[in-house]
């Protein structure tokens, strides 16, 4: 069902004044413009800076980092660094810088590094030389593993302190991790490549390289290979040059024959020349010994000629 329109203004009288109660008072931002209003703003984050104080000296971090956090946000809504005059500068960051760095060292101690490393980076912002800041980002990049960056910042914090402890203690915890971690580099990659020559090895000798191939097999020559070629020609008449020798020898073997059985008178011995599997045997030498030039040369050709279409 639909709602007429006295429904509808009932429901927005109701909703303004749940929203927006007659009784209550807003109160408005004001920007602080004068030195004096930024003055009271600064005095507030003091005192805040000034509780967390009393917490971390019982031991309370991260209640002493609540109220670190407050004193830094009370210059969230109004102060711009780039547009701030000197004198404004001045007031501001005697108490915005020191909230920033107690905040951080809880945040060390606390082992939330990476915080740290925000709030001493807004320090060195202002005060790249700023011995404290240096040390704590130093500290806290080593802690998350970025030693380049851990070095530079503790180097530099070693210059400006030479005789801080906790600089120095730093330092030598820095050298052990850089020297740990060069250690470790070089054992992953000397078992890197151990372990892949090691695989390597042991495939070679459970499977020996030579133990897949097959022999060489000479193909057979036949007359298409050699039609590929253009040697048809040559191979017809090379073919029928031996046969015609293999005729004539053919003929010279059996009028030995004969020549022997005229003789000797004896069938013993010529049968064993004229039997035909000793003719056959016999014509089988003489094809291999005229042949085997031919078909080495044909053969070359082969290897020459082989790739061509």
């Amino acid at each position: 069902s639909q709602l007429n329109e006295a429904e509808k203004a009932k429901l927005l009288e109701q909703y303004s004044r749940m929203v927006n109660p007659p009784n209550a008072k807003m109160k408005e931002f004001k920007f602080p413009k004068t030195i004096e209003e930024h003055e009271a703003k600064c005095r507030e984050a003091e005192s805040l800076k000034k509780r967390g104080n009393e917490f971390y000296q019982k031991g309370e971090l991260v209640e002493a980092a609540k109220l670190y956090e407050q004193g830094v946000l009370k210059f969230s809504d109004w102060y711009a660094e780039s547009f701030a005059t000197d004198e404004e500068r001045a007031v501001v960051r005697a108490v915005k810088l020191p909230c920033h760095l107690n905040l951080a060292v809880c945040s060390m101690k606390l082992g939330n590094h990476t915080h740290a490393i925000t709030h001493c980076s807004q320090v060195l912002n202002v005060e790249p030389d700023n011995a404290k800041a240096l040390y704590r980002r130093g500290y806290c990049q080593m802690q998350v593993g970025n030693l380049d960056e851990a070095q530079a910042d503790l180097k530099r914090a070693a210059q400006l302190s030479p005789n801080d402890a906790e600089v120095r203690r730093a330092m030598h915890e820095l050298v052990e991790k850089v020297h740990e971690y060069r250690v470790k580099t070089k054992q992953m990659g000397v078992k890197m490549v151990g372990s892949s020559s090691t695989k390597r090895d042991q495939d070679c000798s459970a499977n020996d390289c030579c133990s897949n191939l097959q022999p060489f097999e000479e193909p057979q020559l036949e007359q298409q290979d050699f039609k590929k070629v253009g040697c048809s020609a040559d191979f017809d008449a090379q073919v029928e040059m031996m046969k015609k020798r293999l005729d004539e020898h053919e003929d010279h073997f059996r009028r030995l024959g004969n020549h022997a059985r005229s003789e000797a008178g004896s069938s013993a011995a010529p049968a064993a020349v004229s039997s035909p599997s000793a003719l056959s045997t016999m014509m089988r030498y003489v094809w291999l010994m005229l042949s085997s030039p031919f078909v080495v040369f044909f053969r070359s050709l082969r290897r020459m000629f082989g790739s061509t279409p």
